[in-house]
C-alpha cells in the first residue's frame, strides 16, 4: 500500500517530483524507511532519484514514464 500511496503523491505533485523528506512526511515514514520503499520503487523503473540544483543536501524523487504508467 505504501508503494501506491508514494506513487499517487508523486503522479499529483509538480513535475512529478517531490523531496525525499516531504514525500517520507506525506506517507507517514521514517527517512530510512523511504529510503528502502524509494529504493525498491526505483528497481522497478516506477522512479528516478534526481539531485537539486541549488543545494547538494536535498535530493528528489521523481515519476518516471513507466511509473505514470503503473
Amino acid at each position: 500500500m505504501n508503494d501506491y500511496d508514494v506513487l499517487v503523491q508523486l503522479y499529483f505533485a509538480p513535475e512529478r517530483s517531490m523531496r525525499r523528506v516531504d514525500i517520507a512526511r506525506a506517507v507517514l515514514l521514517t527517512a530510512s524507511g523511504i529510503t528502502r520503499l524509494l529504493d525498491g520503487l526505483e528497481r522497478n523503473g516506477w522512479v528516478e532519484k534526481k539531485a537539486c540544483s541549488t543545494d547538494a543536501r536535498v535530493s528528489y524523487a521523481a515519476l518516471t514514464e513507466t511509473g505514470i504508467a503503473k
